[in-house]
Formats: C-alpha cells, structure tokens, sequence
C-alpha cells in the first residue's frame, strides 16, 4: 500500500484511501448527537506559514461540520516567556473563534513544550487528554507529551529563528526549506512520544468502555506507531475494529490504511514543510460518519507551486 501512495500520493488518497476506509471502517450512526460530518485540522505551527490555517478555518465551515478537530501544534510555543505564550493564545483562539462547530485541540509539542506551557493549556482546555462520548462516537485524545520533553538548547534556538524568518519573508524562506531537503535524505523531528502509565491506564479503561461505540477516532500529536511501538501495540490491541486513528507532527501524509487500526499521519494546515515530496500538502481530513468515508481536501495557496 505505501508504495503504491506514491504514483501520485495524492490521487490515491483521494480516491484509495477514501475506497479502503469506507469499506474498512463501516458503522451506522443512529444516536441524534453522533456527529455527521468531523472535519480534524493538521499541524499550524513548526514554523507557520501566515494566512493558511485561516484558510483552512474557512474550508472546514465549508463542510458544515458538526464536530472539528486539531492533531495539535495551534501556536509556536518553546517558550518560558508567559507574555508571548498569551500573545499567542490569543491570536489563534481568534481564528478558532470563527469556528462554526464544536472544537477539540490534541496537545502538539509547541503547545505544551514546558510545565508553563502546560500550564497554560489546561488554563484554556482543562485536560491534556480525554475520553469523549458523543452519541455513537468516542472520541479519545492522547497527550504525546507526558511529560514534555526539553528539546536541546541549540535546537530550540534555530526553530525561534525559522519561525521568525517565516513572519518576515514566508514564501522566501519556505522555497529555501524545500531546496535545502532535496539535497539530503528526509529530516528526522527529534523528540520521542511519551505517556504517563497513569494516562496509559485511562485510556485502556476508557476504551474498555467504549467497545460497542460505533465509531472511535483516536488523535494524537505524535504518531505512536512510529514514536513508540510498543507501546502502540499495547493500546491498538484493545481499540474496537472500527477505530480510525489520526496524528500530524510529521509535517508529511502518509497513510496506512491497511494495518489494524487504520492510521493517518496528516499533512500541514500551515506548518512549515521540512521536506518534498507527495506528501508536503496543507490539507483538512473530513470523516462522513454516516458512509465511513475520508477524505483528504486540499487547500489552494501560494505555497503549492513551489
């Protein structure tokens, strides 16, 4: 299947992948509040792109969504500086603000990269990871950082420069991204994924729960299945046969779509691209909950001629 994402990526997930989980994923939604429409947002932040997640804003109320959601990474973060993480709450709670549906954000590495980070998010969300069950959906988010991991100093320092490089000369410093990866092999984002056992425990107790809902939609920042395996088969095994499981982080889709349960790895809603490809897409996922059908829409900006 992975190769075959390549003769286009894009084409295929379109029309595959949209193929597979409609035929994979199979339930009938009969409660009235079970979502219809869940339209899940990609990565914002890593660098942001201005303009696009606002775009992306714009084309999840296009769907008419009855639910949305976010793999994560909403603002910059790495920062110890309470005034410029408020700034920055500010300013992306405002575009969340245009939202037209209910809203659920997955903890990403910049947003809660330190306790005062964390802090922060659970001033505005209240939890770092959840177990929600809306009429036949259960929805389960995962904390991917507990605890936060400290990236190294030197790290840290080059990320605030691209991030300000790309406020002042976005296309510019994306182009110079893109022609700096096609000259070495894939970059590898550092960190690991890692869960509390005490989060660990309520995630098998929440799932034990839930196994006769008819559709669980797992989201996590960092994807699991290649962050950490083993503890990816200890969670997989007990999630139902209707489980679709999505993460970002990556900055690239890919999609597995034939494993057990059936996974996305999404692309960016304005994230920097770190690397070229098929797979560099901002795009939004949108889940039909009543065909169990995906699909991948892309968004159309500057960026996607380069």
């Amino acid at each position: 299947m992975m190769s075959e994402l390549l003769k286009p990526l894009w084409t295929i997930i379109a029309l595959t992948v949209l193929a597979t989980l409609t035929s994979t994923i199979t339930w009938t939604a009969e409660a009235k509040s079970t979502p219809k429409t869940i339209v899940i947002l990609g990565d914002r932040t890593g660098g942001h792109r201005p303009g696009v997640f606002e775009q992306a804003i714009e084309l999840a109320n296009q769907q008419n969504p009855d639910l949305v959601l976010s793999v994560g990474d909403l603002i910059e973060g790495y920062s110890q500086d309470g005034k410029q993480v408020e700034a920055e709450w500010t300013e992306v709670q405002a575009m969340l603000a245009k939202l037209k549906a209910p809203f659920f954000a997955t903890p990403g590495n910049h947003d809660i990269s330190n306790v005062a980070m964390k802090i922060a998010w659970l001033k505005r969300y209240s939890k770092t990871y959840r177990s929600e069950r809306i009429g036949e959906l259960h929805l389960l988010i995962l904390d991917t950082e507990d605890p936060p991991f400290t990236l190294p100093a030197d790290i840290e320092q080059r990320h605030h420069q691209l991030a300000k490089a790309m406020q002042r000369s976005p296309l510019e410093t994306q182009k110079r991204v893109l022609e700096a990866s096609r000259l070495r092999d894939k970059v590898e984002k550092p960190g690991v994924a890692s869960l509390s056992e005490t989060q660990v425990e309520f995630i098998e107790n929440a799932l034990r729960r839930n196994q006769e809902a008819a559709l669980t939609i797992v989201l996590m920042h960092k994807p699991l299945w290649d962050y950490n395996k083993e503890l990816w088969g200890r969670l997989s095994q007990n999630m139902p046969s209707k489980t679709l499981a999505v993460a970002g982080h990556e900055h690239y889709i890919t999609t597995q779509m034939n494993e057990t349960p059936p996974r996305i790895t999404m692309g960016t809603s304005g994230g920097v691209w770190l690397n070229d490809g098929e797979g560099r897409k901002d795009h939004i996922l949108v889940v039909n909950t009543e065909s169990g059908a995906v699909e991948s829409i892309e968004l159309s900006t500057i960026y996607n001629d380069l």
